[in-house]
């Protein structure tokens, strides 16, 4: 250090860039040892911050008595479509026309929401797509709860991801019981959808597919004499 004109000391501007190159080096060096936390770290926070976001949108709904009425309606964008809403998903809002639309409240609107808390989510379910096939809001005293559309064939649904509130796609186990018991709610809501001959197509498909796999594999097993 040397003083100025007035006796205070100066500090040189070597001096400086010196301590800020130590500096660098010793959080380089802090971040090579400790890389795979810090690498991780994020993403643990965010796939945390999903399975928090798959409870308040599934059990929690049910459990902390969050909805008091149901809207669904059927995604169409053909002929049968009659009208067109606007859902709000975190900070995008979605347009989708509408056919029949169902209103669910009281005991209706409990069993449509029982269904639905039963299923399992974990956004490792939900496939890549999402082909809406229906529009869901639940609301509580005329407020939100939650506006999305439900994919069938990719089993999932879109929430906003917490804190950016951008839209995330969230899956369900459509082929558990509880899948199941919530597909045939929406059946009985929908008897006449045009859907659910694709539905059943595809699975009649599957099914076919999975028949032919196994009866190839039981071919290439050795026959005892």
């Amino acid at each position: 250090m040397n003083r100025d004109a007035q006796g205070r000391r100066v500090v040189r501007l070597r001096t400086l860039l010196a301590l800020g190159g130590l500096l660098i080096g010793v959080l380089g060096g802090i971040g090579i040892w400790q890389w795979p936390l810090l690498r991780d770290q994020p993403r643990g926070w965010m796939f945390g911050q999903l399975e928090l976001a798959a409870e308040k949108y599934g059990y929690m709904l049910a459990y902390t008595h969050s909805v008091d009425t149901i809207e669904i309606s059927e995604v169409e964008n053909g002929p049968r479509a009659t009208n067109s809403i606007a859902l709000v998903v975190g900070s995008r809002t979605l347009h989708v026309k509408c056919g029949p639309t169902r209103q669910l409240a009281g005991a209706e609107a409990e069993e449509f929401l029982k269904r639905w808390s039963w299923m399992h989510f974990h956004y490792n379910l939900s496939g890549m797509c999402h082909d809406e096939a229906f529009a869901i809001r639940f609301r509580k005293n005329d407020k939100s709860a939650l506006e999305t559309t439900i994919c069938f064939k990719c089993q999932n649904f879109e929430i906003p991801f917490p804190f950016t509130a951008e839209p995330v796609y969230m899956g369900f186990d459509l082929g558990s019981p509880a899948g199941q018991a919530f597909l045939a709610e929406v059946r009985r809501l929908f008897p006449d959808s045009p859907k659910w001959v694709e539905m059943d197509k595809q699975r009649e498909g599957r099914e076919k597919k999975r028949s032919s796999a196994s009866g190839t594999e039981a071919s290439k097993l050795p026959v005892s004499k």
